[in-house]
C-alpha cells in the first residue's frame, strides 16, 4: 500500500476528487486509525469478562463473509466509530504511525500464547466478534480493499498529472 502511494507526487497524494472524498493520504490514515484502535481495544481496553469465552459456530461463516465483502468491488461507509480520517500530514509521518502500530501489535500478537488467537478479542462493528488471528486477516484484506480506492482517486477527473 505504501508502496503504491508513494509511486505519487505530494500534489497527486493529497488530491481529494470531491470535497468530502478521501485523499490518499487519507486511505492511508484510515488505514492507520484502524489499526490502531483494534490494537487500543485488544491490548489495553478489552475485558475478557465482557467478552464470550469461545466463538460461536458461525464464526466461520462471519469469517468468510468479511474477506468477500472486503474483496467484491463495493464501496462501504466507514463505521461511525472510526473517525473522519482526513488528513494533512505527510506520507513519511503516516509511515512512522503506522509502522509503530504494527510493531505494537506484533510485540502484542507475540507476547500471547496460541489459544489467546482463537478467542474473541475484538468486536467489528461489520463482522461482529473476531478472534486475534481474523483481526490479523481483517488488516490484511482492509488493506488490499482500500488499495482499489487508491486506484480510482488515480482515475478520477481533475486527478494531477
Amino acid at each position: 500500500m505504501l508502496g503504491l502511494v508513494e509511486a505519487y507526487s505530494p500534489a497527486q497524494r493529497a488530491f481529494r476528487p470531491a470535497p468530502q472524498s478521501w485523499s490518499m493520504l487519507d486511505v492511508i490514515n484510515h488505514l492507520v486509525l484502524s489499526e490502531y484502535g483494534s490494537y487500543r481495544f485488544i491490548a489495553v481496553q478489552r475485558d475478557p469478562a465482557r467478552m464470550p469465552a469461545t466463538l460461536l459456530w458461525h464464526h466461520p461463516l462471519r469469517k468468510i463473509l468479511m474477506i468477500v465483502s472486503l474483496r467484491v468491488p463495493v464501496k462501504f461507509r466507514k463505521p461511525a466509530k472510526i473517525p473522519e480520517p482526513q488528513t494533512e500530514k505527510d506520507l513519511q509521518q503516516l509511515r512512522h504511525e503506522w509502522q509503530e502500530i504494527q510493531c505494537k501489535m506484533q510485540a502484542f500478537a507475540e507476547a500471547q500464547d496460541e489459544a489467546f488467537f482463537t478467542v474473541p478479542v475484538l468486536i467489528h462493528p461489520f463482522f461482529g466478534y473476531l478472534s486475534l488471528a481474523s483481526t490479523l486477516r481483517f488488516f490484511i484484506e482492509h488493506i488490499h480493499h482500500h488499495c482499489k480506492q487508491i486506484t480510482r482517486i488515480a482515475q478520477a477527473n481533475g486527478f494531477p498529472r
